[in-house]
């Protein structure tokens, strides 16, 4: 039988963490990464561990209780250093699901699983803005075989990723058939701990650009951090700044509509439509871009678009939005 693992780093979790802890009865074991907390998660760990749950708890070696994080990556890499599991689970100290443990296990086990290094997970998140907060659902590799090949990169948000030669080789972008997607659901809820530090991975964000101004991906995910502080002009900047540089994906698309949405919100339509049908050239499925172009469209055509409209599903999204 093959085992499963998790992998966690947290932080002041004393609110979050007993809901994670519950959430993952019946898994193998879990590894515990401490990246600076002051409050009573040690307390709860010991708590559970009493209790039989099988943990293991680590300070990080970047253990800084006065400061965030600076690198999140490297305390992933870290931690799954230290994991023994054949298939390792990323769970956050704040994040929970509602499924039986059973189910990962079989799926593991399942005789042909084994030609798949990773599964996704649709994972929750709910985002706090200066507005209201905001409901996320995307597709994200939660689950992975515990190969020297899988690690992460990206200081800020995460990213597994293909190393042929083992951790500080090249990197390489996972392909398509080394993944499974499978339909459960983690989530990820906004923490307490969050409003400690409310701009960590704007500053993360800010400094990598600093030390490689070229670097796309950041530019997309300081875009998003503007956004959900509500300060529409600096992520349109940074989003058009991300477009001229970055290939076509499906993170172009999404480029395209957070675009639209800003131009929706100030009332300059005709740049909201061009960049709707911009995000759906690249992926037909999305229906936000379709029901605004179908909205502003002619009443003598809207039954075109509305056929089109019918049949977007939203299919290879990176983000689906509640």
């Amino acid at each position: 039988m093959k085992t499963i693992q998790a992998s966690m780093i947290l932080k002041n979790e004393e609110e979050m963490l007993p809901k994670a802890l519950d959430s993952m009865k019946g898994i193998d074991s879990v590894m515990i990464c401490d990246t600076g907390s002051i409050d009573s998660s040690f307390d709860i760990y010991k708590q559970y561990q009493d209790k039989g749950y099988n943990l293991e708890w680590f300070k990080y070696s970047r253990f800084n209780p006065d400061d965030h994080i600076k690198d999140f990556s490297h305390a992933r890499n870290e931690c799954k250093e230290k994991c023994t599991g054949d298939w390792l689970f990323i769970l956050d100290g704040d994040e929970w699901f509602d499924w039986d443990m059973k189910k990962l296990k079989d799926i593991i086990n399942s005789g042909w699983a084994g030609k798949y290094d990773v599964l996704t997970m649709k994972v929750r998140t709910v985002i706090e803005t200066d507005d209201k907060p905001i409901t996320q659902v995307t597709d994200q590799p939660r689950v992975f075989k515990n190969r020297d090949e899988l690690w992460y990169y990206s200081e800020y948000h995460n990213s597994l990723s293909w190393l042929p030669t083992g951790l500080g080789g090249n990197i390489e972008l996972l392909k398509s058939n080394q993944f499974y997607q499978t339909t459960l659901m983690i989530n990820a809820e906004f923490s307490p701990n969050h409003k400690v530090y409310p701009n960590r991975t704007k500053t993360i964000i800010e400094k990598v650009l600093k030390e490689r101004p070229g670097d796309a991906r950041a530019m997309y995910y300081l875009a998003q951090e503007y956004l959900n502080k509500k300060d529409p002009l600096p992520a349109l900047f940074w989003l058009n700044r991300y477009l001229d540089i970055a290939r076509i994906t499906v993170e172009t698309a999404e480029a395209h509509w957070l675009i639209a949405t800003i131009y929706i919100d100030l009332n300059i339509i005709g740049k909201a439509v061009h960049h709707c049908f911009e995000c759906v050239k690249i992926m037909p499925s999305y229906s936000h871009a379709w029901e605004v172009i179908h909205k502003m469209a002619h009443p003598d055509l809207k039954k075109y678009w509305k056929a089109v409209l019918d049949v977007a599903d939203n299919k290879g999204l990176l983000i689906v939005r509640k």
